[in-house]
């Protein structure tokens, strides 16, 4: 099992531009709001995971990470000193749904996001995230969740939508496959 240490997480730009209602579902909206809404997609980016036409595309149940601090500030190991801490969305076919409400401050400002797919609940630190490559890759489910991905830090004032463009990290890996398992 290959483990890559000490990755900082960085911000992307995803499907549809989203928000959470009060129901902690996810609605698109261009408006200004107090709720923080994400446009997710692709910055011309390969994944395992793609359509008949080859394109990347996100499926049902795919989970990203999200960390979020006030712009001139650095990202912490400590929760409560990020506005936010590898929040989990998760897609559900059509929209990207936040575990929690999130929503901008009253005072307003400016932000930095980072955020890397797959989630991982025990990435706490988030300049120190251990991931792993599945060793079984025959099957698909372990082959996708070994495709790193992340974004540039992303800057946005609240109220606006966070465009998280996500990127492939791992191009150029090499893995060694034992001989034997093909005789």
């Amino acid at each position: 099992m290959k483990r890559f240490r000490n990755l900082f997480v960085l911000v992307a730009t995803l499907l549809a531009t989203s928000c959470s209602d009060e129901s902690g579902l996810v609605t698109t909206t261009n408006e200004k709001t107090d709720k923080i809404c994400f446009d997710i997609d692709f910055a011309n980016a390969s994944r395992v995971a793609t359509d008949k036409d080859y394109n990347s595309i996100w499926e049902v149940g795919d989970a990203v990470g999200v960390y979020a601090v006030k712009q001139g500030e650095t990202l912490s190991a400590t929760a409560g000193d990020n506005f936010l801490h590898n929040i989990k969305l998760t897609y559900d076919g059509t929209r990207w749904n936040a575990e929690t409400d999130l929503r901008w401050p009253n005072s307003g400002g400016t932000f930095v996001f980072y955020a890397y797919y797959p989630y991982d609940a025990n990435a706490t630190n988030p300049t120190s995230i251990d991931f792993c490559i599945d060793t079984n890759q025959y099957e698909a489910d372990n082959f996708k969740t070994s495709d790193l991905l992340a974004s540039d830090a992303v800057i946005a004032e609240a109220g606006e939508v966070v465009r998280l463009p996500f990127k492939h990290m791992l191009a150029m890996v090499e893995l060694q496959i034992p001989y034997k398992l093909f005789n």
